[in-house]
């Protein structure tokens, strides 16, 4: 159905009477007061957000590193067997070894 075409901006019946200007400010404040304390609700949750997000990287960040210092375990586990100084200690505590083999197998 087709609407009436309003002849002003304001149609008399919806004026407000000296009584509901009042009543219109104070639920206009309610609603303001209901708006601000969303607006700080909100604010609290992007705060605790932003603070997990910042625990969060620090975890990543640790975990990368170990993972880069597993990465490296091979190579550097290599160079250690390698080495001339580990050859001359497996030399050196071979008798050393042995007799401690012995001792632990006669308990």
């Amino acid at each position: 159905m087709a609407q009436p075409a309003r002849t002003s901006a304001v149609d008399p019946s919806e004026r407000p009477t000296v009584e509901e200007p009042a009543a219109t400010i104070a639920a206009l404040e309610d609603r303001l007061a209901e708006r601000e304390l969303e607006v700080l609700r909100l604010r609290d949750l992007l705060i605790g957000a932003e603070a997990e997000l910042g625990t969060l990287a620090g975890t990543i960040l640790s975990l990368r590193r170990e993972l880069e210092a597993i990465g490296d375990l091979p190579d550097r586990y290599n160079a250690v067997m390698g080495s001339t100084t580990w050859k001359a200690m497996w030399a050196v505590m071979t008798p050393y070894r042995k007799v401690r083999e012995r001792v632990g197998a006669a308990r």
